[in-house]
């Protein structure tokens, strides 16, 4: 996860893309309570208590997305597990956001 805030439980969720060097941000689209839950629980955490669309930490990696949705189950041991739904995400205010506890 990547911190736009100086706070290491909240902010919006970015995947670093080791063949590019550099952070891409994760689509809200389809963004699920599921999926903040395995960010949550990959980063140490128990859960999300609340999971955000539309920039709400504010945006990480501009244009740049790691993939237009997550299928997350729950389960997972990381979002890099889930199952990816094909969709192109164009929209530079669409990056997802989650608040772990």
């Amino acid at each position: 996860m990547y911190y736009g805030i100086p706070y290491s439980y909240k902010g919006s969720v970015a995947i670093w893309n080791f063949d590019k060097r550099r952070y891409e941000g994760v689509c809200d689209y389809l963004w699920s309570k599921n999926d903040g839950d395995v960010v949550c629980k990959s980063l140490g955490y128990s859960y999300a208590s609340s999971t955000y669309r539309a920039q709400y930490y504010g945006n990480v990696a501009g244009y740049s997305y790691y993939t237009g949705g997550l299928g997350c189950v729950g389960t997972e041991k990381s979002i890099l597990d889930c199952p990816v739904t094909p969709y192109t995400c164009t929209s530079y205010y669409a990056e997802s956001g989650v608040y772990c506890v």
